[in-house]
């Protein structure tokens, strides 16, 4: 089975934001730092991601540049 690479710059994740809660993302911020993580939480303008080492953050999507995630094709 053959997977996609989508990538979303941050109006496009603002739209669809609702659906990445439970899954796996990478984010991309204004600073050119990466985090990758599971999506625990959204509150208003707030993502609560955990990362691999089960540690959660709290990130603004203000900060967030882009957003990577694989979906199946």
């Amino acid at each position: 089975m053959s997977v996609i690479q989508v990538r979303l710059n941050q109006s496009q994740f603002q739209k669809r934001v609702s659906e990445f809660i439970g899954k796996q993302i990478s984010i991309v911020f204004v600073n050119d730092t990466v985090s990758f993580g599971l999506v625990q939480n959204i509150k208003g303008n707030v993502v609560t991601l955990q990362n691999m080492r089960l540690k959660k953050t709290n990130h603004l999507i203000s900060d967030i540049n882009e957003v990577y995630f694989d979906k199946n094709a």
